[in-house]
């Protein structure tokens, strides 16, 4: 296994679902296994009112509380998919 191979993280995608849960854990083996760092990643919002905040080039309210919510579904499915430390992890 050459370098650029073990830098690359294994990237996974989490809604909450428990085939997201088998995703994550499979991924977390998966990254493991090659020595790569984790990465889980999540997509929630309300489109209208994020695409108002960017265009105005300001910080929309809402933006933080999706961000903590993206962020806490993330973390609950870590705790879902693995006991004890689990992998390491980029969110």
């Amino acid at each position: 296994m050459n370098a650029e191979t073990v830098s690359k993280p294994v990237i996974v995608g989490v809604d909450g679902s428990e085939y997201s849960s088998a995703a994550l854990r499979y991924a977390g083996t998966l990254a493991a296994r090659l020595g790569a760092r984790l990465e889980v990643i999540t997509c929630i919002g309300m489109p209208d009112y994020l695409v108002v905040a960017h265009l105005e080039n300001a910080e929309h309210p809402l933006t933080a509380r999706l961000e903590e919510t993206a962020s806490r579904l993330v973390e609950d499915a870590l705790g879902r998919a693995f006991t004890g430390a689990g992998p390491r992890t980029s969110t």
